[in-house]
């Protein structure tokens, strides 16, 4: 059962590496790997999330290809590819690298990163979600027959076949061809810019709303709030002092600027935190 394994990969391997198709369009390289990222956050229609895969980085851009018909595709940065005739890929503007937005399955191999696909329900996107094994922008490379090791126990019991994938890079740069990639790129660029313009704003109006509740939390604490620390039993002018909470134990007077109110650190900082003002 090891040699019919052994024998199976190596016939991965010399599909992969020979399989003939074009790789490049308007100077973008299109990527063969399939499930290289996890894409359930990123992508609508991915139902698997891939384990131990690194997640899309956030400069990438998803977008959505629409099989109009008649041999043309519409792009769009928003889209569903849980029906069959939209596809997702990925670009990277700073690489120039494009690639298909699908997800691997269960047997994902490291051969090429070519997908391998077993059971029957992979190749419905309502039941499975988008897979490299329902897309149209995949191809099949080898049929590895049927299972006779234990790489599933459930497929080496129903003697089902497994088949390997990898994006169809041919098909790809046809249904992109039509699209201006360069200038569809530098938008999604700009907007990716502009969110990131807008997420740092919003973060610094968090920070000075903080800044200030903190501040009138300060000046108003008196005997019987709760602090992160522990409890105010005493205050003169510009000092409190703390009943310190159980794992400290004892009391401390500190000066009002140094308190802060319950949940206004992380977990991991409140220890030290603490700790600083019993010394």
């Amino acid at each position: 059962m090891n040699l019919y394994v052994i024998f199976a990969v190596t016939l991965l391997i010399s599909a992969c590496s020979s399989h003939p198709q074009s790789n490049s369009i308007q100077g973008w390289k299109i990527s063969k790997e399939i499930g290289q990222f996890n894409f359930k956050a990123r992508v609508v229609g991915v139902k698997r999330p891939l384990h131990e895969m690194p997640t899309l980085p956030p400069e990438f851009h998803i977008v959505y290809l629409t099989d109009m018909g008649n041999g043309s595709w519409s792009i769009s940065r928003e889209g569903d590819a849980t029906y069959v005739g939209t596809e997702a890929i990925w670009m990277d503007s700073r690489a120039k690298t494009i690639g298909l937005a699908a997800s691997g399955t269960t047997l994902q191999t490291d051969l090429k990163a070519a997908s391998v696909c077993e059971k029957i329900v992979d190749y419905d996107r309502a039941q499975s979600g988008y897979l490299a094994c329902n897309s149209e922008l995949a191809v099949r490379v080898k049929d590895l027959g049927l299972i006779l090791a234990p790489l599933n126990s459930l497929m080496a019991l129903t003697g089902d076949r497994i088949i390997a994938f990898e994006a169809d890079t041919d098909k790809i740069s046809k249904a992109l061809s039509g699209i201006d990639l360069n200038g569809f790129a530098a938008q999604l660029d700009d907007v990716y810019e502009e969110d990131q313009r807008y997420a740092r704003q919003q973060y610094a109006k968090q920070m000075i709303a903080s800044e200030k509740n903190i501040k009138r939390f300060q000046l108003s604490a008196g005997v019987g709030t709760r602090t992160i620390c522990g409890l105010v039993i005493n205050a003169r002018g510009n000092l409190v002092e703390l009943q310190l909470h159980s794992q400290m134990q004892g009391t401390t007077w500190v000066d009002r600027e140094e308190i802060l109110p319950p949940n206004a650190l992380p977990s991991t900082s409140v220890i030290k935190h603490c700790a600083r003002l019993s010394l």
